[in-house]
This record gives C-alpha cells, sequence and structure tokens, in this order.
C-alpha cells in the first residue's frame, strides 16, 4: 500500500476516534447532568412526602372534627319539630 494512503487512512481514523471521543464526553456530560438532577429529586421526595402526609393527618383531624359536630348535632333535637 503507498505511503500518502496509508497517511489518509490514518487521518481518517484520527479523525473517526476524535469525533467518537467527542461524541462520548458529551454523553457523560449529559449522564452526569441526569445523574445531578435525579439525586436532587431523591432528596426532595421524603420532604414532599412527609409534607403531604401532614396534610392527610390534617384532614383526617379536621374530618374527625366535622364528624363530631354532625353526631352532636344529630343527637340533639331539632327545634323547629318543637
Amino acid at each position: 500500500m503507498p505511503l500518502d494512503r496509508l497517511e489518509n487512512k490514518f487521518a481518517l481514523t484520527d479523525r473517526a476516534l476524535t469525533e467518537e471521543m467527542n461524541i462520548m464526553e458529551r454523553e457523560l456530560f449529559a449522564v452526569r447532568e441526569q445523574l445531578s438532577q435525579l439525586s436532587k429529586s431523591v432528596h426532595t421526595v421524603p420532604i414532599q412526602l412527609q409534607t403531604l402526609v401532614r396534610r392527610v393527618d390534617n384532614i383526617k383531624e379536621h374530618l374527625a372534627h366535622v364528624h363530631d359536630v354532625l353526631g352532636q348535632d344529630l343527637e340533639e333535637p331539632s327545634r323547629d319539630s318543637e
């Protein structure tokens, strides 16, 4: 194989490898960014769940109070019927 063809083939291979390295570097950067975002969400999910549990507990308390009030109203005779 003539030397100039070998040099051209080497140059093409070098460019192709350089381009592949650039692509892999961009992909690695994107994966790192996704991992960073995932890490942030992993830390916020427990906080969101705790907040949701507190809200559900508050709703339960409110419903219990409403139930008690309604129960008292049902137990008391209506003044309209007197």
